[in-house]
């Protein structure tokens, strides 16, 4: 007759006649005692308990980190730095905004710090000379057929496939627009 598990009440098969824990419950048992010997042998560390700032939930923070820690997993780190970034934005956003609009480096000018110079040849073979493609499309929707967008990125697929960056696909004009020469 064969023997029941004293963990799980399952039948003890393939093991010996006085075997008390069946296979799966024997691994079980050995973390149980291994755990319960290293907790026994531990020595207290000088971590405090907090209190997670997003869940509540009691956690043990090292000395070193007790300025900065203030949650208990990395989920909860993520629930908090997206609420402080939505209480700033409010405040901060206009502000910010109107910076970035305002500077000759990163708003919508001929200087934005990734400005380069092109040269390119309309349908009609009128050549235009700018720095910064995007404004250009920007301000000259009229001679184009399609939206601003669609001519960046036709007239910036041109361009790779000129310079060699697309290997296959490539295309050497965007509806009659044609890339004569760019400066990086």
């Amino acid at each position: 007759m064969a023997s029941k598990c004293v963990m799980c009440e399952t039948d003890i098969v393939g093991r010996r006649s006085d075997s008390i824990y069946c296979l799966g419950c024997v691994s079980k048992r050995k973390n149980e005692r291994q755990r319960a010997r290293y907790a026994k042998n531990r020595k207290p560390t000088k971590n405090s308990a907090r209190a997670c700032v997003v869940c509540g939930k009691q956690f043990a923070c090292p000395p070193s980190r007790q300025e900065k820690m203030k949650t208990c997993s990395p989920v909860c780190e993520s629930k908090n730095r997206s609420s402080i970034s939505k209480a700033q934005s409010p405040a901060v956003e206009p502000k910010r905004l109107a910076g970035l609009a305002a500077s000759p480096r990163t708003g919508r000018f001929e200087t934005h710090a990734n400005a380069k110079g092109w040269k390119i040849e309309s349908p009609k073979g009128v050549v235009y000379e700018f720095r910064n493609l995007r404004l250009w499309v920007d301000t000259h929707a009229d001679l184009y057929n399609g939206t601003p967008d669609q001519a960046y990125v036709g007239l910036l697929r041109v361009k790779g496939t000129l310079s060699g960056a697309v290997k296959r696909n490539g295309t050497r004009h965007w509806r009659g627009w044609k890339v004569l020469g760019w400066e990086e």
